[in-house]
């Protein structure tokens, strides 16, 4: 049985605890609002490049020939090599933020072994780059040097190398795992095809297509849309990480403060225990100098 001096010892451990995770919420806290204000200025960057590769593509509608030899538009009849970039943190504490999206990664990654033809795996971040590592998974590209100050030259390396393994014929399709935010109370894993970029393709075919502007290219549209789409793509994956980071913020300030709401509990509990056992503990002593008293007086 517990005695006071370790009940005592326990308050002070979760009480101590309790402070960690306190101080870390706050920190989570101001790390989100920080992150969340750069995500909002890539979103607007974002908008503004898909507009203009939007209105490139509809300038170019009239000669749809000019879009046939440029290979990230144009899906594959037959899919044999897939490319999964699966983007987690470098750090834990944040519940069960990087478990999830490593499922999603993993079911994604079973789907598409077939026979010999097994994906490719793209890890960013420490925890997926050290899982598919035990599984003993080859990785065609790790990067573990990324941080709230992530630049966007960092995920250009990556960007890079998937648009080259596409044009080279070494992928015909490419996927990315990550945690989309919508909003603060709103995310979650999320697989999205990042290459072809054939969107713009069924968006001119849409009956619903929207009204686009006319530009005058010179020399042609096509080497103005060979230019932007890989800055569309390296914007898609710099946007997916700021997102990911956002989100992992958000996952460790909600994993602290219920840290903290524990602590709290078991400290309530523990001074319970701890005032019972030391009632019971006088209550007892008690007895025995009433029981002495007793004895001393009938002799």
């Amino acid at each position: 049985m517990a005695t006071l001096r370790d009940i005592r010892k326990r308050i002070e451990a979760a009480a101590n605890i309790r402070k960690i995770t306190q101080t870390m919420e706050r920190i989570s806290a101001v790390r989100v609002m920080r992150s969340n204000r750069r995500l909002e200025k890539t979103r607007e960057y974002s908008t503004a490049l898909k507009d203009i590769a939007a209105d490139l593509f509809y300038t170019g509608i009239q000669d749809e020939n000019s879009f046939r030899d440029i290979c990230l538009l144009h899906s594959r009849k037959e899919i044999k090599e897939v490319g999964i970039v699966v983007v987690t943190s470098n750090q834990g504490m944040c519940g069960g933020f990087n478990y999830n999206i490593i499922q999603e990664a993993e079911r994604v990654y079973q789907q598409f072994c077939v026979g010999k033809n097994v994906p490719k795996v793209f890890a960013v971040g420490k925890k997926g780059i050290q899982h598919f590592r035990n599984m003993g998974i080859r990785l065609h590209f790790a990067c573990d040097q990324y941080s709230d100050k992530f630049s966007y030259d960092d995920i250009r390396a990556l960007g890079q190398k998937l648009i080259i393994s596409l044009e080279t014929g070494d992928l015909d399709e490419v996927f990315i795992v990550y945690n989309h935010l919508e909003s603060s109370s709103i995310r979650g894993p999320v697989v999205e095809a990042l290459l072809p970029c054939d969107e713009f393709l069924r968006e001119i075919h849409s009956p619903e297509k929207k009204k686009r502007k006319l530009f005058v290219c010179e020399p042609n549209v096509h080497d103005l849309i060979d230019a932007v789409l890989p800055e569309l793509v390296i914007n898609r994956l710099f946007q997916a990480v700021l997102e990911s980071i956002v989100s992992e913020h958000i996952s460790r300030r909600l994993a602290m403060q219920q840290a903290s709401v524990s602590a709290k509990d078991m400290i309530t509990e523990m001074r319970n225990r701890y005032h019972a056992l030391r009632k019971s503990k006088i209550t007892r002593e008690l007895n025995e100098i009433m029981g002495t008293i007793l004895a001393l007086q009938r002799d």
